[in-house]
């Protein structure tokens, strides 16, 4: 019986989306929901009790996340280094020890 059950609220749920074509007997043929969908979805959401499988109650599915930046390489340091060097951020000494530190890591 609860296959059963699940089966006719999927189905509902595909005919309230309009991916699926109601047959003449099936209620949705009889006469439309004032707002398309609004009557059989709110049925069959209330209809299942089993969160883990009802297609009404599912999660919503998470965005992917984005992909991990690389770490900046060694050209990208030096160059951000000598621009900060440039535009008197940062001292001699602390551009050469920076410099010198960003050279030396593998």
């Amino acid at each position: 019986m609860k296959n059963f059950q699940s089966l006719a609220i999927l189905v509902c749920a595909l005919v309230c989306a309009g991916l699926l074509t109601a047959c003449a007997s099936h209620h949705h043929a009889k006469k439309a929901p004032a707002k398309p969908g609004a009557t059989c979805m709110a049925k069959a959401a209330t209809a299942c009790t089993d969160t883990n499988t009802c297609p009404m109650k599912a999660a919503k599915p998470v965005a992917p996340a984005p992909a991990p930046v690389p770490p900046p390489t060694k050209e990208e340091r030096l160059a951000s280094l000598l621009r900060l060097y440039l535009a008197d951020k940062i001292t001699p000494q602390e551009y050469h020890l920076q410099r010198a530190d960003i050279i030396a890591q593998p």
